[in-house]
């Protein structure tokens, strides 16, 4: 059979506490050959440590247990099938001051002079809304969720001030409207369902998406600064991320874009690399990457996989763009479309089954053959090991295509494509 390493699961419960402890579950974590049972995990909680597993010692329990000081914390697991290969997950934790926890405990969307910490109100609940309106407040609050909730919000949700969301696996927020209008906002973990569903990020302000689930309706759209880190969005309703002012830079980090009219689109782009792609997946788009006016700042893509999409990528002007190392497969029309503009880097593409490479055909370092995807219709894009993709990349300087894993890439050089063979 084919052997791949396992595809990891992780979750952090809480995953925001005051002193308290964060539990880690990888039970969700699974392998094509064998039964979760039989994997072992090894967890780097702090997700500061330089080499490679274990970092604490290989144990078939797939939960753990931990406390630590204040401060924010991408803690990792690593997952070791029988054959030896190992897999890797990353969740954001935090450890912060009680005047700085908010914790929602009810789907309500009621704001009746909640605040946190120490007053729920006249319900004696902390709802999502009072939580905001309180780190709007004060700012830098961390807020969380006392369990799996669904919410259905009946107007936006307005953040003025840092502010950290991070949820567990459950909480889903139906038709949820996000204004960041000001400062940071990070969001964590949450699911977003439904056509009304919006995250704006003003010009000024920072949005950092990660691990988060957007389907069936929900766009992005970036004024100012946002990034996208290990976030899925399928289903959107026309267009999943939208660049929309001559100020915003969208990056779009270890993410996917799924069966969708239209997966990024520049409506604006002034400013210095107003988008950026690296190790992410574009399937099943009718286009995946739009640039609609002339680009001034580059547009800069690296190790992507764009695959079963009517058109890849179109771009329409500028100069200094980057298209590196990235796989184009079964484009119903064109893998790139490249028009008047110019490159500062422009090779090591992998083609095949496309109706037209476009202007790829005949780059430097480029591969026509199958990638050998484990199984595309269902959207897994991991390669089997006799895939050209393994090992034939150039490797990029300070390019971290391994993302939870330890170095920059495994095996004696990268992979062409989204997605790094551990």
């Amino acid at each position: 059979g084919n052997v791949l390493a396992p595809l990891v699961r992780l979750d952090a419960i809480p995953p925001v506490v005051h002193n308290g402890s964060v539990t880690f579950d990888a039970s969700a974590s699974t392998d094509l050959n064998c039964p979760t049972s039989a994997l072992e995990v090894s967890f780097d909680f702090t997700g500061a440590a330089s080499g490679p597993p274990p970092w604490t010692p290989w144990c078939f329990t797939k939960t753990a247990s931990h406390g630590f000081p204040k401060g924010v914390y991408e803690a990792r697991v690593a997952v070791r099938n029988p054959e030896g290969l190992v897999g890797y997950a990353q969740r954001r934790v935090l450890d912060v001051a009680n005047s700085d926890l908010c914790l929602v405990d009810t789907a309500s969307d009621v704001d009746d002079g909640g605040k946190c910490p120490g007053n729920s109100g006249t319900d004696g609940k902390l709802s999502l809304r009072e939580a905001i309106a309180s780190s709007n407040d004060k700012g830098g609050k961390a807020i969380g969720f006392s369990g799996p909730m669904t919410l259905d919000p009946a107007s936006p949700f307005v953040i003025t001030a840092d502010v950290e969301i991070l949820a567990p696996e459950g909480v889903v927020l139906r038709g949820a409207q996000f204004e960041v209008a000001a400062g940071t906002a990070v969001l964590s973990g949450l699911e977003l369902t439904g056509a009304a569903a919006l995250v704006v990020v003003r010009e000024g302000a920072q949005l950092e998406l990660v691990d988060c689930h957007l389907h069936d309706g929900p766009l992005v759209r970036a004024e100012g600064a946002a990034t996208l880190r290990r976030v899925r969005m399928e289903r959107c309703g026309a267009t999943c991320v939208e660049v929309g002012k001559d100020s915003a830079r969208a990056e779009l980090l270890f993410s996917r874009f799924f069966d969708s009219p239209l997966g990024v689109r520049l409506a604006a782009c002034a400013g210095p690399a107003p988008l950026v792609v690296q190790s992410s997946v574009f399937a099943g788009l009718q286009q995946a990457i739009v640039a609609e006016v002339d680009c001034s700042g580059p547009i800069q893509v690296r190790h992507a996989t764009f695959d079963d999409n009517g058109t890849g990528i179109q771009f329409r002007g500028g100069a200094g763009h980057v298209l590196r190392n990235s796989v184009f497969t079964r484009h119903a029309v064109l893998a790139a479309e490249c028009g008047g503009v110019t490159f500062q880097e422009r090779e090591g593409h992998l083609l095949f089954g496309n109706a037209n490479d476009g202007c790829l055909a005949g780059d430097p370092a480029t591969l026509a053959a199958d990638p050998l995807f484990l199984d595309p219709a269902a959207r897994d894009y991991r390669t089997l090991s006799a895939s050209p993709a393994r090992d034939s990349a150039a490797a990029l300087p300070s390019v971290d295509v391994n993302g939870p894993a330890p170095g920059l890439f495994d095996g004696p050089a990268p992979d062409r494509g989204a997605e790094e063979a551990w």
